[in-house]
């Protein structure tokens, strides 16, 4: 398959679909990987929020907390820029799904959600909710997605894992919870939170409550 940069959805695509779905259809997408069933219809309320350019649109931490709520590990990370790529490739040899959160292809200010599908030294390919599964992005092209806009803060992440820990365990165990709204906070997927990762050098910058998202660096 010949290495190329996705163009935008075709207009028929996007009618097919509810308005900036492309986070519930990749949610929908992971799941479904752990054999878990879920509609996009039945998500969007619980995912997306409005935001302050009069858009309804899909929150990361949204779609984290809602694949909690499913009995898996879930969290919304940020790598550092200059070690992104590594920490895709990285979450994608230990098995982990990932949800990608980056700029859209022909809408440079708006976010964009796109399920990882596999990813080498050159290309990264993803399965997109408009365009459909196995497009290849080449490296480049898609760091340069991978950078802030307006929309969305850049190098951010959703990494989906099977619990390595008994929910009825964790919930009764002292935890740490979020200083700004109290939910808790739990550090898995565990196999990204090794503290070599986290150190100045390492994979990842910071964490998002999936409460509030409010950010965090376990440093």
């Amino acid at each position: 398959m010949a290495t190329t940069t996705p163009s935008a959805p075709t207009t028929a695509a996007k009618n097919n679909a509810l308005p900036r779905s492309c986070g519930p259809i990749s949610l929908v997408a992971a799941l479904r990987r752990f054999g878990i069933e879920r509609s996009v219809d039945a998500i969007w309320p619980a995912v997306t929020r409005e935001d302050p350019f009069g858009t309804r649109a899909a929150r990361s931490y949204l779609l984290a907390a809602l694949a909690r709520t499913c009995q898996l590990d879930s969290a919304v990370l940020q790598c550092q820029p200059e070690r992104a790529w590594q920490a895709v490739r990285t979450c994608h040899d230990a098995d982990i799904t990932v949800v990608l959160n980056h700029r859209a292809y022909r809408a440079p200010e708006e976010g964009h959600f796109t399920l990882l599908a596999a990813i080498d030294d050159a290309t990264i390919t993803v399965d997109d909710p408009f365009l459909g599964k196995n497009k290849q992005i080449d490296r480049q092209s898609f760091l340069k997605l991978w950078q802030p806009n307006r929309e969305t803060a850049g190098h951010v992440l959703i990494a989906i894992d099977n619990p390595t820990t008994d929910r009825t365990e964790e919930a009764s165990e002292d935890i740490t919870t979020c200083p700004r709204c109290a939910a808790p906070i739990t550090l898995a997927p565990n196999r990204l939170f090794e503290p070599t990762d986290w150190n100045l050098n390492g994979l990842w910058r910071r964490f998002f409550c999936l409460g509030c998202d409010a950010s965090f660096s376990p440093r």
